[in-house]
């Protein structure tokens, strides 16, 4: 008898959901298409960071979240952060801290502002 093979290894059909896709596209109800894509970032070959807005219950959101591209799967991934939009400028903050801390250790693309 053959082991049953994971609903994660399974090739689907371009289109086709799968329980990842709906744990990540439909949070609290709401679709991936509910999502106002603003800008994307390639982090590499197969996968792009995808910086959204949204709204859910009548509150702003951001969304950054990983969308692959490859032969076994296309579409967002779970792989993602979602912060009320109260938050933005504390978490920009936070980036700018972390871009400092990266400049000191001498980490590459970790050149300091010239503000």
């Amino acid at each position: 008898m053959r082991p049953a093979v994971s609903d994660a290894r399974r090739p689907r059909m371009p289109g086709a959901v799968g329980p990842t896709d709906r744990a990540c596209c439909e949070q609290g109800g709401e679709r991936v298409a509910d999502l106002n894509q603003v800008v994307d970032m390639e982090k590499n070959t197969s996968t792009k960071i995808v910086f959204s807005t949204t709204e859910y219950k009548g509150a702003q959101y951001v969304d950054m979240r990983e969308y692959v591209e490859s032969a076994t799967y296309t579409g967002f991934t779970k792989k993602g952060i979602r912060l009320h939009g109260d938050k933005l400028d504390e978490f920009i903050a936070n980036l700018q801290k972390l871009k400092a801390a990266l400049a000191q250790t001498g980490g590459p693309g970790a050149a300091p502002d010239a503000d």
